[in-house]
């Protein structure tokens, strides 16, 4: 059964390898050393998630400033994990991460046109667009969600069906890697 779990340094090299097989259809190169410095020096609650052979295929993070707002940060799943409802799962968790934070007010993120359209699916508004924002095709989405009365009821404890201790996780083990519902194709991104 896949599990996840807080990241540790020796992950980092696995966690490489997945972002350079999503690039450079999510990720534009020089982006890398900037996922190597967060790597070196994570900030937030940043996990990594392993298949039952205890390969990590996934990892996705959240960070919240002192004024309320949650981030969600480099989160991405290994390619050929991809479209198993794997990445729709972490997006669930982590957005119940931060209905789980009393000083949440609202959650921001920026992805690609690649996966912006998912996010919105999951109730994200699009505030920006810049063309060729992270690389030459590689346009990036700025979107964000009100972190409200709504939210908390929608994402809080067990929003992914995985569990009831808002994380999803009982003793870091998952109950089921994703809910009920289809999810849309699951996608890596940089939120």
């Amino acid at each position: 059964m896949p599990t996840l779990e807080t990241y540790r340094s020796g992950d980092r090299a696995a966690l490489l390898a997945i972002f350079d097989g999503n690039t450079p259809r999510f990720f534009d190169p020089h982006e890398r050393e900037l996922f190597a410095a967060f790597l070196d020096r994570p900030r937030g609650d940043f996990r990594v998630l392993r298949d039952d052979e205890r390969t990590i295929i996934g990892c996705g993070g959240v960070m919240v400033d002192e004024d309320g707002t949650a981030s969600m940060v480099w989160g991405m799943i290994a390619p050929p994990h991809q479209g198993t409802g794997f990445g729709w799962w972490m997006a669930l968790e982590r957005l119940s991460w931060i209905a789980a934070m009393p000083e949440a007010r609202r959650v921001i993120m920026d992805t690609s046109q690649e996966t912006a359209g998912f996010y919105v699916k999951l109730g994200f508004r699009t505030v920006s667009v810049r063309p060729d924002g992270y690389g030459p095709g590689l346009h990036r989405h700025d979107l964000e969600m009100p972190v409200d009365d709504a939210f908390r009821k929608r994402f809080g404890a067990g929003a992914s069906g995985t569990g009831a201790t808002g994380t999803g996780v009982t003793g870091g083990r998952l109950e089921r890697p994703f809910p009920e519902a289809t999810p849309p194709e699951p996608r890596s991104t940089h939120a």
